[in-house]
């Protein structure tokens, strides 16, 4: 299944046909997608969108992002109602237990340096066979990944890219049977465990902020007032899906060592 893009522009509607989704542009060709071959959907900007079309993505579980263009407001559409199963029924048992809950944030945190290493050896290779200790780790993945992405530029497209990454978790998360709404470390949060699952996965997207950001100037991929222009949207969205598959899969890997966690006490 893929994924698909929406982007404001040229007259741009979409509207329900039957079990598909038509999209309907100016000077274009309208395009119709079944709804089986969509795995998640991406709106960004201004876009008219009838609520047929909502209800028909919600039914069939496909989790919608909403984003401005420059990626500062999102919102997410996900089915509200709760998976069927145990893996869900025992989320919400353990939601309020405080010792499953440390045990979790120490899983995610280890899961975490796993992907900041990673990104560290791709920056510097062989030169980082040295750094084992972790507060060094901690310090060069500050230094040279987290401050250069502090910028106006870096916040927009490390924006966007995290809003595709949390869907993509949220797509592994409702097929995997558990409930993204309830999470362990911050259960009063919206879609609590997408959250909780990306923060671990979240490396792998900065590393990419920061190859688009080192191409930027050269390719010409901000507009003259510092927004990501049209080419720049498309380059990252290209940069981003050529990537999806090795991020689903690690979100696919994360749902199911949780799902392990899960099954210890229940079984035990």
């Amino acid at each position: 299944m893929k994924t698909l893009y929406l982007v404001e522009g040229r007259g741009l509607r979409i509207k329900r046909d039957g079990p598909s989704v038509l999209v309907i542009q100016k000077d274009s060709a309208a395009r119709r997608v079944p709804i089986k071959e969509i795995g998640q959907v991406v709106v960004l900007g201004n876009v008219e969108l009838q609520a047929g079309v909502l209800t028909l993505l919600g039914a069939w579980g496909v989790p919608v992002l909403f984003a401005s263009m420059d990626g500062a407001a999102q919102s997410f559409a996900l089915p509200l109602k709760s998976p069927p199963g145990w893996k869900a029924r025992r989320q919400r048992e353990l939601a309020s237990s405080k010792e499953y809950r440390d045990k979790l944030l120490t899983w995610l945190e280890a899961n975490r340096a796993q992907a900041e290493l990673h990104v560290l050896k791709r920056l510097f290779g062989k030169s980082l066979d040295g750094l084992i200790d972790t507060g060094q780790r901690r310090q060069l993945y500050r230094q040279r990944v987290k401050n250069p992405l502090e910028g106006r530029r870096a916040r927009q497209v490390l924006s966007l890219l995290r809003g595709f990454l949390r869907e993509t978790v949220a797509t592994a998360v409702l097929q995997s049977g558990l409930d993204p709404h309830v999470g362990f470390l911050r259960p009063s949060e919206e879609h609590a465990l997408v959250h909780e699952l990306a923060y671990a996965l979240e490396p792998f997207v900065e590393l990419q902020a920061l190859r688009f950001l080192r191409l930027a100037t050269s390719h010409g991929l901000f507009g003259p007032l510092g927004r990501l222009c049209r080419p720049g949207l498309r380059h990252l969205v290209h940069g981003f899906e050529n990537r999806r598959e090795f991020l689903q899969g690690k979100a696919e890997e994360l749902c199911l060592q949780l799902c392990e966690f899960l099954r210890s006490p229940h079984e035990g």
